[in-house]
Formats: C-alpha cells, sequence, structure tokens
C-alpha cells in the first residue's frame, strides 16, 4: 500500500446513511447486513454526525437507568 497516496483511491463511494430519526435497531440492522462500523448521520442532505459500531454497543449495554 503506497501511504502517499490520497485517499480517494481507497474510499468508499457507494454510502451507506441513516438520519438522526432512525432507531438504534435500524443502526444495528446496518451494521450487521453491510459489514461496516461506521455510519454517517445526515438531515436533508446534511451530514449532522456518525455513530460507530463502538458507540452503538456502549450505548446499548448501559444499564436503562443511565439513559
Amino acid at each position: 500500500m503506497n501511504l502517499l497516496a490520497p485517499v480517494s483511491d481507497i474510499m468508499t463511494t457507494s454510502i451507506i446513511t441513516v438520519s438522526s430519526n432512525d432507531t438504534l435497531e435500524d443502526v444495528k440492522a446496518i451494521f450487521e447486513k453491510h459489514r461496516i462500523h461506521h455510519l454517517p448521520v445526515v438531515n436533508q442532505g446534511e451530514l449532522v454526525g456518525m455513530i460507530s459500531q463502538s458507540d452503538y454497543l456502549l450505548f446499548s449495554h448501559q444499564p436503562k437507568e443511565e439513559l
């Protein structure tokens, strides 16, 4: 691998996204179906954040009284 190559040489252009209104069940299903670890969160075509599989796992294992 050429570490001096531009990011565009290896980046994914077919991007799967979620909206901030999607549920964590939706996110879980996408992670499992597509075997990916990060999802951009968009609202009306604008990037508003990212959710990672680590974020999901951390949140899903919190006791309900902390939520």
